[in-house]
């Protein structure tokens, strides 16, 4: 019984002879003058160095056997080329032919195909890379690269970038002695991440409990809820960008949404009232997100109109004017200059309060309102009209 007994492609790998230096040479001397025997016993002995050469491809996916032959293409083609002149170690010459044959076969392999004549300009561009290093002595750069090609920059990033091998989501990127850390592991999907998701949950479950309590019939939304951040627009962090246009506007249109489909599934009428703002009309100062959002809003409202209202829900919006409540603190205090401002502004000369909502609502919650329909109403005591 043979211990260890590995074969690829046939071969029995524990039974390939090793040939000393010596033995090679005197080989190498009778393949040149056409020995096919000879050829043969030096191929032979040289598969210890194609079977070495593979093992750095292992984690690719290919087929072991696949890998072998097309390495044993590369030592062929490394005897035929091998220059006895030159005091090289036949090992020395050998290795990158072969690694060069198991590349271009990975290349020509690869699941992603790249066109030709990308392939052609990324070939040229690295035979370009290697005359430069060897007569400047440094690393090139691309545009050293492309001004030598004659291309723009752009073509030549792009078919560098074509043929670099395809990485696998398991590979490891960093392994101590406790549990690797695989490249799956660093890469995020921002638009769906876990806590999207859960709030998206959230959302639908609230929607439902809402319902339920309603006896499972619908027949309002009001979707009177948002938040606000002020920075100056060149230091808004993202982080509150985000927050602002998830509550004031991704969560207002998933709502409307559920809201209509569950008018639809009770084949009924509806009544659907966004709340808008000033900053639907104006940019506003210090809150892009929020103008950014309620700009939104006041959009998606006659968007909906223009979808829903054959089907008998209403969908309209109340545009607050300034309205003395905990999101506007900053503008209240009298120290602001804007608040002044703004107040005198106001026809009605005094900032809105709660109850001045009530009687637009009820409106556009009535019968009364069945054939408005993607109106922006403002509830401003007469600021926009001056």
């Amino acid at each position: 019984m043979q211990i260890n007994k590995v074969e690829i492609c046939g071969v029995n790998t524990s039974e390939l002879p090793v040939l000393k230096n010596n033995q090679m040479m005197e080989l190498l001397l009778k393949i040149k003058e056409g020995d096919e025997e000879a050829r043969q016993e030096f191929v032979r002995g040289n598969l210890r160095l194609v079977l070495s050469v593979i093992q750095k491809f292992n984690n690719r996916g290919e087929n072991i056997d696949d890998l072998f032959q097309i390495g044993c293409i590369g030592l062929i083609k490394a005897i035929d080329n091998f220059d006895l002149s030159q005091n090289v170690r036949f090992s020395t010459y050998a290795v990158p032919m072969i690694i060069g044959e198991i590349r271009r076969y990975l290349r020509d392999n690869n699941p992603i195909r790249v066109s030709r004549s990308l392939k052609d300009i990324a070939y040229k561009a690295l035979q370009v890379r290697e005359r430069l290093v060897r007569n400047n002595a440094k690393e090139p750069t691309v545009s050293e690269i492309a001004k030598e090609l004659e291309l723009e920059v752009e073509d030549v990033v792009m078919a560098l970038d074509a043929i670099q091998d395809p990485i696998s989501l398991f590979d490891p990127v960093y392994q101590d002695n406790g549990d690797a850390i695989f490249v799956m592991d660093q890469v995020q999907d921002k638009k769906d991440t876990d806590e999207n998701w859960l709030q998206e949950i959230a959302l639908k479950e609230a929607f439902r409990e809402s319902l339920a309590a309603l006896g499972g019939h619908l027949d309002i939304l009001v979707t009177a809820h948002g938040v606000q951040s002020r920075h100056p627009s060149e230091k808004f962090p993202m982080e509150d960008w985000k927050r602002v246009l998830d509550v004031n506007l991704t969560a207002v249109f998933e709502l409307c949404q559920l809201a209509a489909k569950q008018f639809m599934a009770q084949e009924s009428k509806g009544k659907i009232i966004t709340v808008a703002s000033m900053l639907s009309f104006f940019g506003g100062y210090t809150v892009p997100a929020y103008a950014a959002s309620k700009g939104g809003v006041a959009q998606i409202t006659k968007a909906f109109c223009n979808e829903w209202a054959e089907k008998g829900i209403n969908v309209n919006s109340i545009a607050p004017g300034y309205m003395a409540t905990e999101m506007n603190t900053a503008l209240l205090d009298p120290k602001n200059p804007r608040k002044e401002a703004i107040t005198n502004r106001i026809p009605a000369k005094r900032w809105g309060t709660a109850e001045d909502m009530k009687g637009p609502c009820v409106f556009l919650a009535s019968d009364a309102s069945d054939y408005l329909n993607g109106a922006v109403i403002p509830v401003d005591g007469g600021y926009l009209v001056r």
